[in-house]
C-alpha cells in the first residue's frame, strides 16, 4: 500500500485541524457573548429590568439599581417598538455592542442607538454603566449614559 496516494488527505486534515484549533475558541466566546447579549435583550423587551441589571458589571450593580429605580418607568417595556443588535466589534478588552432602539410613547418618539463595552467577568459577559455611549439614530454625537441622565435629571427639576 502507497501512502503517497494519502498525501493530500492527511495535508487537509492537517489544515483543518489547525484551522479549528486557531479558529474555535474564539468563535465559541462569540458564541457565548452573543448568547449573553440576546439574553439581556430579551429581559429588557420583556419588562424584567431588574433581572437585566445582573448584566451590568458587580462593582456597577448597586448603581444600575438605583438608575432602574430613578428613571425607569413601570410599562417602559410597551414603548419598546425595536431594540436590535446592529452591530458587534471585537476589541482588545473583549466585545463593543452597538443597539438600536426605537421608542413610541404617548407624546414622544425616539431613536437611537447604545454603545455597550461588554466584558468577561469570570464565567458570564457583563458590561460597565460608566462605558455605556448613547445617540440619536443619525447622529455621531455620542455621549455617556451619566451625560444623559444628568440632563434628564435637570429636565425635570
Amino acid at each position: 500500500m502507497k501512502l503517497t496516494k494519502y498525501f493530500p488527505l492527511f495535508i487537509v486534515i492537517f489544515v483543518l485541524a489547525f484551522l479549528l484549533i486557531v479558529f474555535l475558541p474564539g468563535w465559541i466566546r462569540l458564541l457565548s457573548f452573543q448568547s449573553s447579549l440576546r439574553k439581556f435583550i430579551h429581559l429588557v423587551k420583556e419588562g424584567k429590568i431588574y433581572d437585566s441589571a445582573d448584566f451590568v458589571t458587580k462593582s456597577e450593580y448597586q448603581q444600575a439599581i438605583q438608575i432602574i429605580e430613578d428613571h425607569v418607568y413601570p410599562g417602559y417595556e410597551n414603548d419598546i417598538k425595536a431594540l436590535n443588535i446592529n452591530r458587534i466589534e471585537k476589541v482588545p478588552k473583549g466585545y463593543l455592542a452597538t443597539l438600536v432602539v426605537r421608542l413610541e410613547g404617548a407624546n414622544y418618539t425616539w431613536v437611537g442607538r447604545a454603545k455597550m463595552l461588554w466584558t468577561k467577568e469570570g464565567n458570564d459577559w457583563r458590561f460597565s454603566l460608566s462605558d455605556v455611549a448613547v445617540a440619536e439614530l443619525l447622529s455621531e454625537n455620542w455621549v455617556t449614559l451619566g451625560q444623559v441622565l444628568r440632563s434628564s435629571s435637570d429636565d425635570f427639576e
